[in-house]
């Protein structure tokens, strides 16, 4: 098996969006982007392990590429610092390595339930696989945007370049009341069908509200409803068949987009 695929038993990690922070532009201070692990996008979120953490750097809108670190731990919190990059507004990308997981069919099923993976539900249940274990290989791509100055929304349209990304194309800014047009793309192309799953906050410490559930066009799109000011995050997940992979029957990659209005 290749050295970085992490051998992982627990279904927790897995069930958990990897998602960042951007600072809040009204704490001038603040310059750092923390990061969390947790399904309900809320201030009780665990930290991840840094150690599952590479490739983090902030992406412009003209290409250019600052790369960053992440510090801290699980008990204090994990924060990227910031404060070096000028050209905004870009993305903080976070990526994971991929890493190996089974689950037991009760869990993998649930897991499959809500994520809204109606097609892998449907080639186990032809392949007469349905009650057996869940064999994946995963990794997660993590955006944050960060604004540009004055604190005004505006969304990079030109894509990273990851396995999975969730890329909006709206043109200007994003204000509450905004429709916004997101492309969700998976090895290069429009991905097709995918659950994408929609929260908010109003503040660091306030809870989330109801998700709001949307799936993407035969071109991969999907236009999401901006309705009010506060943190928002998307995520993704597609899931194909790998029976070429040592130990997995799938492949799994999770994409997830944050930002403030």
């Amino acid at each position: 098996m290749n050295l970085e695929w992490l051998i992982m038993i627990c279904a927790p990690i897995l069930g958990h969006v990897l998602y960042g922070i951007p600072p809040n532009p009204d704490e001038t201070r603040d310059s750092r982007v923390t990061l969390h692990n947790g399904d309900g996008f809320s201030a009780l979120d665990e930290a991840p392990h840094p150690k599952r953490l590479h490739s983090i750097r902030a992406i412009s809108e003209d290409g250019e590429v600052v790369p960053l670190t992440a510090s801290g731990d699980r008990a204090s919190g994990v924060a990227v610092d910031v404060g070096s990059v000028r050209n905004r507004p870009c993305w903080v990308v976070v990526e994971t390595p991929k890493t190996f997981i089974e689950l037991e069919p009760e869990k993998f099923q649930g897991y499959l339930e809500h994520e809204g993976l109606h097609e892998v539900i449907r080639q186990r249940t032809a392949s007469g696989r349905q009650d057996a274990a869940g064999r994946e290989i995963y990794s997660k791509y993590v955006k944050i945007a960060l604004p540009g100055a004055g604190g005004e929304t505006r969304l990079p349209r030109s894509p990273v370049g990851l396995p999975i990304e969730i890329i909006p194309m709206l043109d200007g800014a994003l204000t509450a009341g905004t429709t916004l047009p997101v492309r969700v793309a998976a090895g290069g192309r429009p991905a097709a069908n995918l659950q994408s799953r929609v929260s908010h906050r109003t503040a660091e410490g306030g809870e989330p509200s109801t998700d709001t559930i949307y799936r993407t066009d035969r071109r991969g799109d999907a236009r999401i409803t901006i309705d009010r000011a506060g943190l928002w995050r998307v995520h993704t997940i597609s899931m194909t068949p790998r029976p070429d992979l040592p130990k997995a029957d799938w492949e799994s990659v999770w994409a997830s987009l944050t930002f403030r209005v």
